[in-house]
């Protein structure tokens, strides 16, 4: 194992510092992760998701290493190094995945708030209530006669606020069929 010199001039090992996280000794764990924040940072160069910056990862690697000195044992045929990377590794793959199985809102689809018209509803007379209503009806008409009975389905499902995966599971398709439906779905509404 590497020795560490901290502070004080103590040589430590590794496996010393990890003994000491164990116990809750958060110094160890601050030399620790110094010692291994190149690696954090190398094996974060890898990975990607959507809202997450590179200080993000980093964060998530000090917990993958945190995670690594609490199940790490000596007895295991792979070094503290090796076993950390492969934890960090998985932390992020983890978040990765869970990045992109939560069907988060496409992109293209998604309108700034400030560019929203939110109509005074106090302002309103009966007339463009009416009015207002009967062009809400004539759209939904338009939406029935245009979409499969898939594509309905997935719509009403994605205007309650349903996930991509929550979706592919009440209609029992997969999540791509729900993503292509409602690529249709915006492309006929925009021919309109």
């Amino acid at each position: 194992m590497a020795e560490f010199s901290t502070s004080n001039g103590q040589e430590l090992s590794d496996l010393v510092l990890i003994q000491r996280v164990c116990s809750g000794d958060n110094e160890a764990f601050q030399l620790l992760s110094r010692r291994y924040s190149g690696l954090i940072i190398t094996v974060a160069k890898k990975y990607y998701a959507v809202g997450l910056d590179r200080n993000d990862f980093f964060q998530e690697g000090l917990m993958g290493l945190l995670s690594a000195c609490k199940c790490y044992s000596e007895d295991r045929d792979i070094s503290f190094r090796n076993y950390a990377a492969l934890c960090i590794n998985r932390r992020f793959s983890s978040i990765v995945k869970r990045d992109k199985n939560k069907g988060a809102i496409p992109a293209d689809s998604v309108v700034p708030i400030d560019e929203l018209e939110i109509p005074d509803n106090n302002a309103r007379n009966p007339e463009t209530l009416v009015l207002q209503k009967e062009q809400d009806e004539d759209f939904w008409q338009f939406l029935k006669s245009s979409l499969s009975p898939l594509e309905l389905d997935v719509l009403k499902l994605y205007l309650e606020g349903n996930s991509y995966e929550n979706i592919a599971q009440k209609l029992s398709v997969s999540q791509k069929s729900v993503d292509n439906a409602l690529q249709r779905i915006r492309k006929k509404i925009a021919s309109r």
